[in-house]
């Protein structure tokens, strides 16, 4: 069809195209979906660390069973009935826990649904489904098969002569049960580290970019909108003696400091991108012209949103639509086309209209209040409204009262010209942002926990592991005590061992950090990451809760009484 178009009307169509997506993904935005595979993969990051957690404390568990798998082997025991017990009490663990996880999803789902907005409304239910269960099942097996076959098969083929002579030391199934060991709690302590640190990139980028200068003021600002409908408002001489009507009337309003009708506010994008020509530059490829966002406005726009001239002067509110085509332009386009020169007087023409458009105001860039992603161009224009009616209209008001108590009058002028037309999200702008940005809350809060709970299970998991490897060095610990050793020495053995395997985990981990918060950073161009000291700040949470899950067991190993401890052996 395109081809076809372009074939027949030339002039028209030629090097536009068209570009197909399936419903579904012309229903979100790019941010959005990075936003779900975000979560996606930090739930995932949060299994990997459990399982990595389970599979270490199994490990260690089989290591202190090596002497009952040696029985076992040497009384004729198979390799898979040395592996089968293990497994059996991975997959039980691994069910349990994912039938315990249905509830708490079921539990959270109602949570989350409840704080969910879609399309401005909140409350949206999150059922369950064949997939979900099937999907709950199937993780479930994997990941108990995942932390339990690796201690299952160590423990099966650990050399059975070595584990029975009486306090074997170093034999290669104690080496590997100590390399996997090692290895299980390294990629914990790093999963953990990159978790923790993507989550804190995104709520300190999230939180700062709404505090960011945008270059406009929403404060004190009452937005609604309006649809006139094509049957009664498609001609333009009766849209613009509505507008011109209505303006005044929303003027009269007591409080009102401004009164503007506008196709939109700087929120997500300023208006629709227009190919544009410059005069005295060569015309560009047909579809390869520079465009820019184009909003038509009505004089007060820029007085009541506080955006600054830089140069030249605003519209006049006696511009009619006879005077020649006129417009306002942001600094970036004016620094593109004229760095160094003055743009006012400048004339360009607007897609395939053969009038030219005199340059009459520059203004500062504003940007997008919620928009995380790069807009399309960096150029903006304003143009007239009576010079550029349009039938989508946003109604903006800035006064000194409370927003929302404005909007009965606002309803009651718009009815008064028509009283068909309903007026849309009437209220505070600020409102209706944090309404618009729930979502993002929503999402900041789902990362803290799951980070805080990704680093409860790696210093659990280190906890445990380090306890047990402690209890089964029971003897060891005995003998050095009785042969001098104060308690600092068991202290700095235990936890000097836990401290190499976290410093390994970090170097592991730093590079994750960072590749995560490029991957964000090209994903929402827009949301300014923080810098190194959150990186700092993040090392610092995760040393000291390793250091306390290390320290812990080893404060309680220096209480062993060496006497109790060799009499046991």
């Amino acid at each position: 069809l395109a081809a076809q178009l372009e074939k027949d009307h030339p002039k028209d169509n030629a090097g536009i195209g068209v570009r197909v997506v399936n419903l579904h993904d012309s229903n979100m935005d790019n941010v959005s979906r990075s936003l779900l595979w975000l979560m996606t993969a930090i739930s995932l990051t949060m299994l990997l660390i459990a399982c990595a957690n389970l599979a270490s404390l199994q490990v260690a568990r089989a290591f202190g069973r090596a002497r009952e798998f040696a029985v076992r082997a040497a009384l004729g025991g198979g390799r898979r009935q040395l592996m089968q017990p293990l497994l059996t009490e991975s997959l039980v663990l691994a069910v349990g826990g994912g039938i315990g996880g249905l509830f708490v999803a079921s539990w959270s789902n109602a949570i989350i649904g409840h704080f969910l907005r879609i399309n401005n409304e909140p409350g949206f239910a999150i059922p369950f489904d064949a997939r979900v269960f099937a999907f709950a099942a199937f993780a479930s097996l994997i990941s108990g098969v995942a932390f339990g076959l690796a201690p299952a098969w160590l423990a099966s083929r650990a050399p059975a002569a070595e584990a029975l002579k009486e306090g074997s030391r170093g034999s290669t199934g104690s080496r590997s049960h100590q390399r996997l060991k090692n290895i299980l709690i390294v990629c914990e302590l790093a999963l953990a580290l990159m978790l923790v640190g993507v989550a804190a990139s995104f709520g300190v980028g999230a939180k700062s970019f709404l505090k960011r200068q945008v270059g406009w003021e929403m404060n004190g600002i009452f937005a609604g909108y309006l649809v006139l409908p094509y049957n009664q408002y498609g001609d333009d001489t009766k849209n613009r003696t509505f507008q011109r009507a209505l303006l005044d009337k929303l003027a009269a309003i007591p409080g009102v400091e401004h009164a503007v009708i506008c196709t939109n506010l700087p929120i997500y994008m300023l208006g629709g991108n227009t190919p544009l020509a410059v005069e005295g530059r060569p015309l560009e490829e047909r579809g390869r012209e520079p465009i820019t966002q184009v909003a038509s406005i009505t004089s007060d726009y820029f007085s009541a949103l506080n955006i600054p001239l830089k140069a030249g002067a605003f519209f006049s509110p006696s511009l009619t639509e006879k005077d020649p085509d006129v417009a306002i332009i942001n600094e970036g386009f004016a620094r593109r086309f004229w760095p160094g020169e003055t743009a006012i007087g400048r004339r360009i023409k607007l897609g395939d209209s053969e009038k030219w458009t005199e340059i009459v105001g520059v203004v500062g860039d504003v940007k997008m209040l919620v928009r995380f992603d790069a807009p399309e161009t960096s150029l903006q224009l304003y143009r007239p409204a009576v010079q550029s009616p349009n039938r989508y209209l946003a109604l903006v008001l800035r006064s000194s009262l409370p927003p929302e108590t404005l909007t009965k009058s606002v309803r009651n002028a718009v009815a008064s010209l028509d009283p068909d037309l309903p007026v849309a999200n009437p209220g505070s702008l600020y409102a209706d942002l944090e309404r618009n940005l729930s979502n993002i809350n929503l999402v900041i809060v789902n990362l803290g926990i799951s980070a805080a709970m990704g680093l409860l299970i790696a210093g659990v998991g280190l906890f445990g592991v380090i306890s047990q490897l402690t209890m089964q060095r029971t003897r060891d610990i005995g003998v050095r005590m009785a042969l001098g050793a104060q308690a600092g020495d068991i202290i700095h053995l235990i936890v000097g061992g836990g401290l190499k395997l976290l410093l390994v985990g970090i170097v592991i981990g730093i590079p994750g950090f960072f590749l995560l918060n490029s991957v964000l950073r090209r994903a929402m161009p827009e949301m300014q990451l923080p810098g190194l000291w959150l990186l700092a700040v993040n090392l610092a949470v995760l040393a000291t809760a390793m250091l306390i899950a290390c320290w812990l067991p080893a404060r309680r190993a220096t209480l062993i009484n060496p006497v109790d401890a060799l009499r046991a052996e």
